[in-house]
């Protein structure tokens, strides 16, 4: 019985890798250098609730993704986004 489960998990993840890898979209490199300090935009920092119905841009989306948790050492896989022991428990997925 657990083989057959083990076997029908393995399944799923692997056809919706699949179809998650036919969907890769290459996004534009993140800007790495900004116009602003970062004590500069703790200060000004808000929390606004008003949405726009108005799409993101790639070039936005890059620079989300990449601030929440892109590669900033590629050789040793190193993240913007602390993690201890350098596991990444968190994916981003995009839908």
């Amino acid at each position: 019985m657990l083989s057959k489960i083990a076997l029908k998990l393995f399944l799923i993840l692997f056809l919706s890798s699949q179809v998650l890898a036919s969907n890769l979209i290459d996004l534009p490199p993140p800007k790495l250098k900004g116009e602003m300090s970062l004590e500069e935009a703790l200060s000004l920092r808000r929390s606004i609730r008003s949405y726009s119905k108005e799409a993101l841009s790639l070039e936005e989306l890059s620079q989300l993704l990449w601030a929440g948790s892109g590669v900033t050492e590629p050789r040793r896989g190193f993240r913007t986004a602390p993690s201890a022991g350098a596991l990444y428990p968190i994916d981003i997925y995009l839908f």
